[in-house]
């Protein structure tokens, strides 16, 4: 936790300076009475000052320790390494530099600039979570954000001068940045991206269209640029204009792909504009590959909800899903999650279910109801297509039950268990007995009686308790028990589950005889130092076990 300074000369230590620590408490000590070695703090990345060299700026040195227990900012007197001012950590994640006098710290929705002299707050900037380390040019301050944004910031009286956008298609996102030759890079774990200076693109374009207004490469780099400032109807307007036949070859797809984000954009601002019809059918005409198709096939089911045309959004949102290919759809409020189109159309589904008239859900009602009766007469792939499109409508009742049926026929008790399970939880209440007086004729059947849940009173024993564990002995417990599994089946009563950490092996132990019934080798993700304990849950049979890194289903 030392700073140090080095005279280069002599190579003799000039001053060192530790920052105050918060008393830790007293020490612990172990069952003999000796002191126990102090074990490595865990903490959260986002609790802690990211590292960063110290900067030394005007007689100054100004640095932020890592230590989880020292949340400060620290300016220091360069040549006797006495303490000038500092300030709290409060939510900084780094030390961004030091500019023109100014100390900059960047958190998680400020950036904040104090005076070196004196520490005092100069300004402060709110905004969105940053994605990277910025860079200072030229009396700005270049930050990036998570949002896909580059802000730049005038160090002189902290106003934001410009937002520039990366490109709404292009992949990865804006990661640290760094200039070169008047060139900012941004760098991330997926793409390189370069910005060039806007100033010279403008006069670029300026010297194009002074010889042609309708030079093409003019006109397309002047709908880029109003497409990285989110002006999608002046950048639409700006694409009409350019001559197909004029556009340069390396240029065509990037032309075709900003089109299409341009055309999307204006749909989507207002569906009832009269242009729609006429927007709609030229995007048919643009789109190509399957992200771009399932794009489409989600604007205009939205369309159909615009425009209170449930069962016609009904028949889209099925289109979509069959369409899908095993795609994933973005979320709508968080576009880095994405999840499996039967999924996400399974929820639009159930939303639009409850908005609809009595009429209209009679009339869907019916449609499911006759699509459960295709997926009956179809095989064991168009079961589990309904049942991931409409897990909780009445009509998938009959439907789980003949996949039960399927998976019995295939000896996979696992999957039947499932099946069933869910059938206990959401079923009413008689074809919820059902689905448990079959699951107990399962487990009998599969040679798993002990799996079978008591239908009757238990019988209460008295007896003694082994204490096998005690406090006293907590530092040398290897292996780690599953617990709170959340099942209430009898087979997680009559086995226990621990983890052994030293042979990486999930082991099913006997409870009654601690003995090991089986055991199983887990995984781990490789250069992970993580050593937080397995977390598990069960549902039924089934155990999803999160251990170093890695999720198992067993």
């Amino acid at each position: 936790g030392w700073l140090v300074a080095i005279d280069r000369g002599t190579r003799s230590v000039v001053w060192g300076f530790r920052p105050p620590r918060p008393n830790s408490g007293p020490r612990m000590t172990g069952p003999d009475g000796s002191e126990m070695g102090q074990m490595v703090q865990q903490f959260g990345l986002n609790t802690v000052w990211h590292a960063a060299p110290p900067v030394v700026s005007q007689g100054r040195v100004v640095f932020t320790p890592t230590d989880p227990q020292i949340q400060t900012l620290y300016c220091l007197d360069q040549s006797t390494g006495k303490e000038v001012w500092n300030k709290p950590r409060g939510s900084g994640m780094y030390l961004a530099g030091v500019y023109d006098g100014l100390v900059l710290t960047v958190g998680r929705d400020t950036t904040v600039a104090y005076r070196l002299a004196d520490g005092e707050q100069a300004w402060t900037v709110k905004h969105t979570l940053p994605s990277g380390r910025g860079v200072a040019a030229d009396g700005r301050y270049h930050l990036p954000l998570a949002a896909g944004e580059v802000w730049t910031i005038d160090l002189a009286d902290g106003n934001v001068s410009s937002r520039t956008y990366l490109d709404e298609q292009q992949a990865g996102g804006v990661g640290n940045l760094l200039m070169y030759r008047g060139m900012l890079l941004s760098v991330d774990a997926q793409a390189v991206t370069a910005f060039e200076q806007k100033q010279a693109i403008v006069e670029e374009i300026a010297r194009r269209k002074s010889a042609n207004p309708r030079d093409a490469v003019a006109l397309l780099r002047e709908a880029d640029i109003a497409l990285l400032q989110r002006d999608h109807a002046t950048a639409l307007g700006i694409f009409r204009q350019i001559p197909p036949d004029e556009i340069p070859a390396d240029d065509r797809e990037r032309h075709r792909r900003h089109l299409v984000e341009a055309l999307v954009v204006s749909i989507r601002s207002d569906f009832a504009r009269p242009e729609t019809d006429a927007d709609v059918a030229e995007l048919r005409r643009l789109v190509a590959g399957p992200e771009e198709s399932l794009m489409l096939r989600r604007l205009e089911a939205d369309r159909h909800v615009a425009a209170s045309a449930p069962l016609k959004a009904f028949e889209a949102y099925l289109q979509l899903a069959a369409d899908s290919g095993g795609n994933l759809i973005p979320q709508e409020a968080t576009p880095g999650v994405v999840v499996r189109a039967e999924l996400w159309v399974a929820g639009k589904i159930t939303d639009l279910l409850a908005g609809v008239s009595v009429e209209d859900r009679a009339t869907l009602a019916a449609r499911i109801a006759e699509l459960a009766r295709g997926a009956l007469e179809g095989g064991v792939a168009d079961r589990l297509r309904f049942l991931a499109l409409f897990p909780d409508q009445p009509a998938a009742t009959d439907v789980r039950f003949r996949l039960v049926d399927d998976f019995v026929a295939e000896r996979s008790f696992a999957r039947a268990e499932h099946q069933l399970r869910l059938l206990i939880r959401g079923g009413e209440a008689r074809r919820s007995d059902a689905a448990a007086q079959r699951l107990d004729r399962l487990a009998v059947e599969c040679g798993l009686a002990d799996a079978a849940e008591p239908r009757a009173g238990i019988a209460w024993k008295s007896g003694g308790v082994r204490l096998e564990r005690t406090g006293s002995n907590y530092q040398n417990w290897m292996p780690q028990e599953l617990t709170a599994l959340g099942s209430r089946s009898t087979f997680f009563q009559r086995y226990r589950l621990d983890v052994d950490p030293q042979s990486q092996r999930l082991e099913v132990v006997d409870a009654p005889t601690n003995q090991m019934f089986w055991s199983h080798p887990l995984r781990t993700a490789a250069g992970l130092g993580e050593g937080g304990m397995p977390v598990a849950r069960a549902s039924g049979h089934r155990v999803a076990l999160l251990h170093q890194g890695v999720l198992h289903c067993l």
